[in-house]
């Protein structure tokens, strides 16, 4: 009861935006249930019920899950290894009719504690310690979205993202998703906005395919993320007061802003637009993470204005966008002058064509084949100083201009 108690405190903290308190008491369960074996497999000569060890094993999972979510968001460390829990999945099994009416259907948990665990991996081996990553960047990128397309493979036709009437729960698996994957690939495409902004107008030559579709992958999860927050808006399931609706909007918005600084585009432009009136909305309606969220893409816009101006980025002229209504369809504006400079960086494919909104993630053939390669020689030059860890928590500005 205890472990189940602190758990709801997380999720409540989470709720009202204190996340960092979310994470404490997150982790304080963890111990707890640590402590009580409830990460072991059940022992054969075990007293519980089957009623018991099953509320065992999902309030473990949930909050397996809540761990490795929250520390995802925070860029701190999952607090117990895939290596160390045995414990079985969440099922129906040795349950009665009777006993089987108490629990949910297992399935969703299951996906859900699956995209858990690459989390993890993405936190351990993309962003861990030097010592840990072996400054092999490159080859832990390619490990994490093999494991991705895997998992969103796997996924069954009812939980995948729909036209319109997405339901809740399968927006929400569709939103970390598209965070994973953005987590995945930001730390390339913030490399190509950081050289663009120490190169000004000068042209970069030596950005591999590999690289460029990375970004590009990138991008076309944020436009993905995008086009959910307008459907959630346009069907009223929004989480006006949540932190993680607030937290997605305004990461894929971190990354839709540096692809339309980058080279604008009234694709890119549009689903910014989208994402910004959302963070907005959410902020009026009393959403107090989203009031921090807001200040932090205004700083960066007065910053990105000052860079033009002293002509050390080229390209289209920003625009500070207007305090609007929410998205609707057919509303989205451009916040960007889409006259791109040919000076520019040359940025992912998706940033200079009007892919659909539906298009698959990873559906770049050069991704595909670059997952489906397990021996190809990749050069590992990006981040081999250790600096990829700056980049683990959601974008500051100072790594964006490196002051």
């Amino acid at each position: 009861m205890q472990v189940e108690v602190l758990t709801l405190l997380a999720w409540v903290s989470n709720i009202v935006g204190r996340v960092r308190t979310a994470y404490c008491y997150s982790g304080i369960a963890t111990r707890l249930a640590l402590s009580l074996g409830m990460h072991r497999a059940a022992s054969r000569y075990t007293t519980l019920t089957p009623v018991e060890r099953e509320t065992r094993r999902r309030t473990w999972w949930v909050l397996y899950f809540f761990d490795r979510f929250s520390a995802s968001k925070l860029g701190h460390p999952i607090a117990v290894r895939d290596e160390d829990i045995d414990v079985e999945m969440p099922s129906m099994e040795g349950l009665t009719t009777e006993e089987m009416a108490e629990f949910l259907d297992p399935r969703s948990l299951i996906i859900n504690i699956k995209l858990g665990r690459i989390i993890g991996n993405i936190l351990t081996q993309i962003y861990g310690i030097p010592k840990a990553t072996n400054g092999r960047y490159i080859h832990q990128v390619h490990s994490i979205l093999k494991q991705l397309r895997a998992w969103h493979d796997e996924l069954p036709p009812d939980m995948l993202v729909r036209e319109r009437d997405t339901p809740r729960t399968v927006a929400n698996l569709a939103l970390a998703f598209n965070q994973c994957i953005i987590q995945t690939t930001r730390p390339v495409l913030l490399h190509l906005f950081k050289t663009q902004v120490q190169l000004g107008s000068r042209v970069r030559q030596d950005a591999s395919s590999i690289i460029l579709a990375l970004a590009d992958s990138c991008v076309n999860a944020a436009q993905a993320s995008s086009h959910i927050v307008e459907n959630l808006f346009l069907d009223g399931s929004i989480a006006m007061f949540g932190y993680y609706d607030a937290q997605h909007i305004f990461s894929a918005a971190m990354i839709l802003l540096m692809s339309a600084v980058m080279k604008p585009t009234a694709g890119s432009s549009e689903h910014l637009e989208t994402l910004l009136g959302a963070l907005r909305c959410l902020r009026e309606n009393g959403n107090i993470p989203a009031v921090d969220f807001c200040d932090r893409l205004s700083h960066i816009q007065t910053r990105i204005s000052t860079l033009r101006a002293t002509g050390r980025l080229g390209g289209g002229t920003f625009e500070r966008p207007s305090t609007r209504a929410p998205p609707v369809a057919g509303e989205s504006e451009s916040a960007f002058n889409h006259t791109a400079n040919q000076n520019q960086l040359e940025t992912p494919s998706s940033v200079n064509n009007e892919a659909e909104d539906h298009a698959e993630i990873l559906g770049n053939p050069l991704i595909g084949s670059f997952l489906d390669t397990n021996k190809a020689e990749w050069m590992d030059y990006l981040f081999a100083d250790g600096t990829l860890g700056e980049f683990n928590t959601e974008i500051e500005e100072q790594f964006l201009f490196g002051s």
